[in-house]
């Protein structure tokens, strides 16, 4: 749950100054159904479509910046490896998979109607596209040991959940920070961008600040293609993006991890 926004942004989000977003928000159900209807209505669908089994970058070649542990969060400048991002480009769910935004006015982006949850998990559908593949490494044990060792406190982490968004022109995330999980559980939330404009911070690339405002940015993705941003939490920073420009966006992949226990 996302918490502790600045009083004036949220303010923002419903006065003149955000008509973009207010139109969206208004025609978010008539948008959705007309794209639920084209989307039956298109041929094929990506999580049907079969590619390579996808990968991972060699955990020793990842090139990643600040410490978790000590800051609270980090950056990865390549996550997937070459042909997996080339396939993940290729295989992008059409706008018609994605649903408008919804009833939060804090958050505002088009989110998939793909998903997978640890529950989820074992029983995917079949037979496997490459979404669904992609949705599998993130659960895999593979997976689980990177961010365990990212995390350096030894206890091991595992996916709960992954979910694609896709940010376009005038959306926006409001800096906040994410409320602790009832039952204690320890989270690393991951953002992978698989593709966007240039510069991040103004298209959609999520961001960490200082502060609930968008002015005292603490660190900004070098790049939106292939890379990662994670966080703990737990952390007393906060994250989020300013609306994005005309032309900018960023297609993303958000992974939950968490503590078996707390």
């Amino acid at each position: 749950m996302a918490v502790d926004f600045d009083p004036a942004l949220v303010s923002w989000v419903k006065s003149p100054g955000n008509l973009w977003g207010i139109a969206r928000h208004i025609s978010a159900g008539p948008i959705s159904v007309i794209r639920r209807v084209r989307s039956r209505v298109e041929r094929g669908s990506p999580l049907q479509e079969s590619s390579p089994e996808p990968s991972l970058i060699s955990q020793t070649e990842f090139k990643t910046r600040h410490n978790l542990k000590s800051q609270g969060w980090g950056y990865i400048d390549e996550f997937f490896s070459i042909e997996t991002h080339q396939n993940l480009l290729k295989h992008w769910p059409r706008l018609s998979d994605f649903k408008a935004p919804g009833s939060d006015w804090m958050k505002s982006y088009d989110t998939s109607t793909i998903g997978m949850s640890r529950e989820d998990y074992p029983n995917f559908p079949e037979p496997e596209g490459f979404i669904s593949s992609i949705f599998r490494l993130l659960f895999s044990e593979q997976t689980a040991r990177l961010v365990t060792a990212l995390a350096d406190d030894g206890v091991p982490r595992f996916a709960m959940n992954a979910s694609l968004s896709w940010a376009r022109h005038h959306h926006y995330l409001l800096p906040h920070r994410d409320s602790n999980s009832e039952d204690n559980r320890r989270w690393v939330n991951f953002i992978i961008f698989v593709d966007g404009a240039s510069p991040a911070l103004k298209s959609g690339g999520t961001s960490f600040f200082r502060t609930n405002t968008f002015e005292d940015v603490l660190f900004s993705p070098h790049s939106l293609k292939n890379t990662a941003v994670y966080y703990d939490t737990r952390a007393t920073f906060y994250h989020g993006f300013p609306p994005v420009r005309w032309g900018g966006f960023s297609k993303r992949i958000i992974c939950n991890f968490a503590t078996s226990e707390p």
